[in-house]
């Protein structure tokens, strides 16, 4: 069976400037309804007020949501250097 993951490239002018691949064996619990209170579009347990079906945290949809999530983390911190540059001591 083929292990779950995201493999992402990140492109510059038709050039690749950045690759990753991301396959995490342990998904990670993403649906605490804590921290729908504080975090926009976190997950809530709620639609228009009505429950939602409890989410699936093990399986192949579980470690995809979570490479998923790692994948958009590590694309940022990426992107974050490229745009807006290393952070300076001055900065600090």
């Amino acid at each position: 069976m083929a292990k779950v993951g995201v493999t992402m490239s990140i492109r510059f002018r038709g050039e690749e400037v950045h690759a990753f691949s991301v396959h995490p064996d342990v998904p990670e619990d993403m649906y605490s309804t804590n921290e729908s209170e504080t975090i926009p579009h976190a997950y809530g347990g709620k639609e228009d007020g009505g429950p939602l079906p409890a989410p699936k945290q093990t399986g192949p949809h579980a470690l995809l949501a979570t490479a998923i999530k790692n994948a958009k983390s590590k694309s940022e911190a990426f992107l974050a250097d490229k745009c807006e540059g290393p952070v300076k001591l001055d900065d600090v």
